[in-house]
């Protein structure tokens, strides 16, 4: 291939490239408040909050024996019946229908096949009382806490559940203003890894507010009912970290941090390619520090940076911060598909 070739090629390719550079200051990320449930056993859960600076009354975390459980004032729509059944085994529902029966209290039918409990009442006759003592002659079920009502009589305008589904042995929920995260298990099945993961599974809701880990191995450990927690607030949490500022470069949308020694970029435009990404940091003193370009997301059209602790092994935010201590880059980028 003659020169003039060689020209014309790198011209094709080098007209289509576009080189954005930026610069920001660099931040601190604020303190994440935290909470250790005390568990039997070796290992204990820590719940952590999300996002930094958010602690005391902000975030509440609660643990609660009650799973594989059916609340019958929720099942039956009135505040009063307040008793709580609780199943041994999983899957299980409830039907509790009027009858017509003669001060024969409650007739009660345990399906141990389907797994379906249903008991008949006598309307207008029969109480919460007697419920609760029907519920104490069943194989698979008990009444983990009782009704302050019990004169009250069952009504068939109100008291009608149909197949209504206990809950499952290990759950989580995130309600409230705070916040707070309710862990429901059950004792001496729900193991510390089941707590975790129903905790950290709320993230798909779109409602965690917290993330939970061991502090130990022992994830097998199995949680014992006294082993519930009432509301506690999570501490410790302070906003005094600072935001990256006085961001600079053509073509940026914002700068931020999504965790320790994490920075966030987001491009204003989207590059048909992005063919790479350089990244260096300016420190007003030195420091065992360096920063690396993470991965590119075209679907949010931002790319990441990190700050490396070289003495660390790890991501880590400088302990202070000076009006000099800048993190630079450059990316190139390709108009046409072709790089």
């Amino acid at each position: 291939m003659s020169d003039i070739g060689r020209n014309e090629d790198l011209e094709i390719y080098g007209k289509e490239r576009v080189w954005l550079a930026g610069s920001f200051k660099c931040g601190i990320m604020g303190d994440y408040a935290s909470h250790t449930w005390n568990v039997t056993g070796t290992t204990d859960i820590k719940v952590t909050a999300d996002s930094p600076g958010t602690g005391g009354n902000a975030l509440d975390f609660q643990a609660t024996a009650d799973g594989r459980s059916i609340s019958m004032a929720t099942a039956a729509a009135d505040v009063r019946f307040d008793s709580v059944v609780q199943f041994n085994e999983d899957g299980w529902k409830l039907n509790l229908i009027p009858g017509s029966g003669a001060a024969e209290g409650v007739n009660v039918e345990e399906d141990h096949t389907n797994k379906v409990l249903t008991l008949m009442y006598e309307t207008a006759v029969s109480t919460f009382a007697d419920f609760e003592t029907a519920i104490g002659t069943t194989t698979h079920c008990s009444v983990l806490s009782a009704t302050s009502h019990g004169t009250d009589t069952l009504v068939a305008a109100t008291h009608l559940v149909n197949q209504y589904s206990a809950t499952s042995a290990t759950w989580a929920i995130e309600s409230g203003s705070p916040s707070k995260t309710h862990l429901h298990f059950t004792g001496s099945v729900t193991t510390v890894a089941a707590a975790i993961s129903a905790i950290n599974a709320l993230a798909g809701g779109g409602t965690k507010k917290m993330t939970a880990s061991a502090t130990g191995t022992g994830t097998t450990n199995l949680i014992a009912t006294g082993d519930a927690e009432a509301k506690q607030d999570l501490a410790g949490a302070t906003a005094s970290g600072t935001v990256p500022a006085t961001i600079r470069g053509w073509g940026i949308s914002s700068v931020t941090m999504t965790a320790v020694g994490t920075y966030k970029v987001v491009l204003k435009d989207t590059p048909k390619t992005l063919i790479h990404v350089n990244a260096s940091l300016a420190l007003n003193a030195a420091d065992d520090k360096k920063c690396i370009a993470g991965p590119y997301n075209s679907a949010t059209n931002c790319f990441y940076l990190y700050m490396w602790d070289r003495s660390g092994a790890g991501l880590a935010d400088l302990s202070t911060i000076n009006a000099h201590d800048r993190i630079n880059f450059i990316l190139s980028e390709a108009n046409s598909s072709l790089g």
